[in-house]
């Protein structure tokens, strides 16, 4: 597995943070965008704004 960013390492991980976000946004619709991106795992929010719309297409 390469580790340099690849998506074969990513991807899964990404996939399982963006999962958590969207179970997140439908219980807690009121909560912020930092502290779901935050409780999902990612690092920043620009990390979890460009991985879920990658993902979603939404934004």
């Amino acid at each position: 597995m390469n580790i340099r960013g690849s998506t074969a390492f990513t991807g899964p991980i990404d996939s399982c943070r963006v999962d958590r976000a969207e179970a997140l946004l439908a219980r807690k619709p009121h909560e912020t965008v930092l502290r779901i991106a935050f409780a999902s795992g990612f690092s920043s929010k620009a990390s979890f704004n460009r991985v879920f719309k990658k993902a979603t297409g939404m934004t």
